[in-house]
């Protein structure tokens, strides 16, 4: 194996890495712009759920309503913990594009066990 074909390969790799950052980066975002709409109705749809069964005093639809509350809290954290990713990945795909990026960087592809 020659220099040459090692660049290739790394080159080749880089490539590769940045058409999955990128896909993965898009994937987010719109995960993202679901999650977003979902939390403000689940959120609304419960403290409206808590406000009526409260003043009808109906002791069930309360807890219905918290737990609806405690899913949205559940939504909002998995929406902060994508837009972590997502500014590794812009992190990442910023470094490819300057040329300084360094491959095997296991906060960004854990999950990705196809390419192995």
């Amino acid at each position: 194996m020659d220099d040459q074909e090692i660049v290739m390969i790394f080159k080749n790799n880089k490539i590769k890495d940045l058409k999955r950052f990128i896909k993965r980066k898009e994937n987010l975002n719109e995960c993202n712009f679901y999650m977003m709409y979902l939390f403000y109705i689940i959120q609304s749809a419960g403290i409206l759920t808590t406000s009526i069964a409260t003043s009808y005093n109906y002791t069930n639809y309360i807890w219905f309503g918290v737990g609806l509350n405690m899913l949205a809290s559940l939504l909002r954290s998995y929406e902060e913990y994508n837009n972590n990713t997502i500014k590794k990945l812009h992190s990442e795909i910023v470094n490819i594009k300057n040329n300084i990026y360094v491959d095997e960087n296991i906060l960004i592809d854990t999950n990705n066990k196809s390419d192995a």
